[in-house]
């Protein structure tokens, strides 16, 4: 039976990375079911299994593998994507337009005669 495991996740999205580990109470079963399902079809991945020894495990590895994972909140999407009254889409606008007129400065004080149909178009 095994003893602990670790999906690895990224910490941003919450998705997983397509790897993980498994620790097991005993080497030989371990090195057998290493031996068995390295390169097993599962899910329409290819499983690679190898045995590690105990003593090249890093201590850390399985520090919060008992931590129920909860997904990241992303505030920002969030943040994004809320409703937006009146005087806040017209202030919105407004720091656009400003930051669009800028940008169009500095390109032409660089020489550049760069016209792109930016925001000022919609607005």
């Amino acid at each position: 039976a095994f003893f602990q495991i670790s999906f690895c996740r990224c910490l941003q999205t919450g998705a997983s990375k397509g790897y993980g580990f498994i620790e097991f109470e005993s080497d030989d079963v371990a090195k057998i079911v290493a031996d068995t399902m390295n390169n097993y079809l599962f899910s329409e991945r290819l499983l690679k299994c190898q045995f590690i020894s105990p003593e090249r495990v890093h201590e850390n590895l399985f520090k919060n593998s008992n931590k129920i994972f909860l997904k990241p909140s992303q505030p920002a999407v969030r943040r994004y994507n809320k409703i937006r009254s009146l005087v806040q889409k017209a202030k919105m606008t407004k720091r656009l337009l400003r930051k669009e007129k800028l940008l169009r400065k500095r390109l032409a004080e660089k020489g550049l005669d760069y016209d792109f149909p930016g925001f000022v178009s919609l607005a």
